[in-house]
């Protein structure tokens, strides 16, 4: 029975499939995920540069999505739509909160210690030992800037 249900789910178009996930239909909320969790995975991926941020993004649009279910409105959007925007303002939120966690690597063999003075190691080591890391940094943004241009959210702004 189950096999024939789920294929039953699987010929529905996704407006009923949302009206019975809304009425607490397991199946029918697991339908909508085998439609569209590779879609939103692709598009996380892309925005964020991200295998790993592009996983997380993906569950975590779900568990949105099953939470906030009774909040969406099929006359407004699709619930493709609908994805593609929770997928991208939690991309977004986690892109800014990842950019203020800098992760600063050290140039030398040995850790500071308590007794290096902040003062003095600056007079002994110039600005230059900060070029490699800039350049990777000015790399990676130029590998990204167009992946993030080429996504639909700006193709319009064109």
């Amino acid at each position: 029975m189950g096999a024939a249900r789920s294929e039953l789910l699987h010929d529905l178009p996704d407006d009923d499939l949302v009206r019975r996930a809304q009425a607490g239909e397991r199946e029918a909320f697991a339908e909508i995920y085998r439609r569209y969790h590779a879609v939103v995975y692709r598009f996380a991926r892309m925005m964020s540069g991200s295998l790993a941020i592009g996983e997380d993004i993906t569950q975590e649009t779900f568990t949105v999505l099953l939470r906030d279910l009774h909040r969406y409105k099929p006359q407004r959007s699709s619930i493709s739509t609908y994805l593609y925007g929770v997928a991208r303002n939690l991309t977004r939120s986690r892109l800014r909160r990842d950019r203020r966690l800098v992760r600063l690597e050290i140039t030398e063999d040995r850790e500071p210690t308590v007794n290096d003075d902040p003062d003095r190691c600056r007079h002994q080591r110039p600005a230059q030992h900060l070029a490699p890391t800039m350049n990777r940094f000015g790399a990676r943004l130029a590998d990204l800037l167009p992946r993030c241009l080429a996504l639909p959210c700006f193709s319009a702004a064109r």
